[in-house]
């Protein structure tokens, strides 16, 4: 079993290729994460309609039906920062990507942001982890790998 962080997949984004993106393309990025079953397409999280429409002066959305605002935010651990999207998209990328995790301190370093920010964000994103995660015993045939580490 090849770990996933070395499979091709894990490697079409880069925080290279985040800076090279433009403010447009990042927004893209994340709706396509926020949104994937409508293709990056808006959804309110109040109704479920699909049927909105942008606020540009504000990078908001406004449903039809309901009239309920919200971003590309609304409703996610980011909603209250003041990151710009292409920091959430690099932060969102060097946490998933850490082998062993990220410390408050590497984020810092690695984006820019404040040392009480960076802690905040990764509890929220820890936190979400843990009240989404599924519970539910496995049943069926389960395998489990273990990898021993190498001595010289």
């Amino acid at each position: 079993m090849v770990n996933y962080l070395l499979r091709s997949g894990a490697m079409k984004l880069s925080l290279r290729k985040i800076n090279d993106l433009t403010d447009a393309e990042v927004e893209d990025k994340l709706k396509l994460l926020r949104w994937p079953s409508t293709n990056g397409e808006p959804v309110c999280p109040d109704c479920a309609c699909d049927a909105v429409y942008v606020i540009a002066t504000r990078s908001q959305y406004r449903c039809m039906r309901c009239g309920h605002t919200f971003s590309i935010t609304s409703g996610t651990v980011f909603h209250s920062t003041k990151l710009s999207l292409r920091s959430i998209l690099q932060l969102g990328l060097l946490w998933a990507n850490a082998a062993k995790g990220k410390s408050a301190l590497e984020l810092r370093r690695d984006i820019g942001m404040n040392h009480k920010c960076s802690f905040v964000l990764l509890h929220k994103l820890r936190e979400a982890l843990l009240t989404t995660a599924d519970d539910t015993p496995m049943d069926g045939e389960v395998e489990t790998i273990f990898h021993t580490p190498l001595h010289n």
